[in-house]
């Protein structure tokens, strides 16, 4: 009887032991799955750091809200380097749209009206928007003031920022 007992306590012990290496194996392929995932993907579960390797999932209304507010960040930097544009050629942009009103979206542009005084500032004022706006990662829809029609006019100058 005690050797039927000893090898179903050896049995047991090796089935245990089999689970516990399945288990362990298991969890090393979870690591290495978050392992290669990119960190921007991985957060912290609730209690836990960010040490930890829970994996981090952002949802789309995240990252949307995130690039807007990436997108404000960049309209911040941007006001004041088109403002001492502007006063360097004499003229003045005028922001408007979503970026006027405060009302950036993930997929915003920043639109600029060009006023300036002949057309070569103009066509300098345009290069310096552009490529400012470049450089912050906005892109721009840019247009002489000029070549708006009135109806247009009168509908976005209302609301328009002038910028410097």
């Amino acid at each position: 009887m005690a050797h039927w007992l000893n090898g179903r306590a050896r049995a047991k012990t090796r089935t245990t032991r089999f689970a516990a290496l399945a288990q362990d194996a298991q969890i090393r392929r979870q690591h290495q799955r978050l392992a290669r995932m990119p960190a921007g993907l991985r957060r912290p579960a609730p209690g836990r750091t960010s040490g930890g390797m829970t994996p981090t999932i952002r949802t789309l209304s995240e990252r949307k809200a995130a690039a807007a507010a990436a997108k404000a960040t960049a309209l911040d930097r941007l006001r004041p380097a088109l403002a001492d544009a502007a006063r360097e050629l004499g003229g003045r942009f005028l922001l408007y749209g979503s970026a006027a009103q405060g009302r950036l979206r993930h997929d915003s542009d920043i639109d600029l009206l060009l006023d300036f005084p002949d057309d070569a500032a103009t066509t300098a004022a345009w290069d310096a928007a552009e490529r400012e706006c470049a450089g912050l990662g906005l892109e721009s829809d840019a247009r002489p003031l000029a070549w708006c029609g009135a109806g247009f006019l009168q509908h976005v100058l209302p609301g328009a920022v002038p910028l410097g």
